[in-house]
């Protein structure tokens, strides 16, 4: 008896970049679609800081609100949230800062 395994082929897939705000004490929410995959945190040609998501094309998927925070270093990252590093960025000023995705 032969067993068949059906395989569904993914979702062409694009990469987007997200900028995030810097300015003190202000957290980013964005739009993603839910099937989003992390790619990196670095800065664009414009100097800004921002995320870049792998996301699905098809149009379906629903979207989710996730909220992201840039802190700079020394500062205190409070421990009433569930926060998740997603990495360290250095900008053109030599400014270090530090981005994490909050999860409350």
């Amino acid at each position: 008896m032969e067993s068949t395994i059906t395989y569904k082929r993914p979702d062409p897939r694009i990469i987007y970049k997200y900028p995030l705000r810097t300015d003190h004490k202000l957290t980013a929410e964005i739009e993603l679609p839910v099937e989003s995959y992390f790619c990196h945190v670095g800065i664009d040609h414009q100097g800004d800081v921002c995320l870049w998501y792998s996301v699905s094309t098809n149009p379906h998927y629903s979207k989710e609100i996730r909220t992201f925070r840039v802190y700079v270093t020394g500062e205190i990252i409070p421990s009433d949230n569930r926060n998740c590093f997603m990495g360290t960025v250095i900008t053109k000023d030599y400014l270090v800062w530090h981005v994490f995705e909050i999860f409350n």
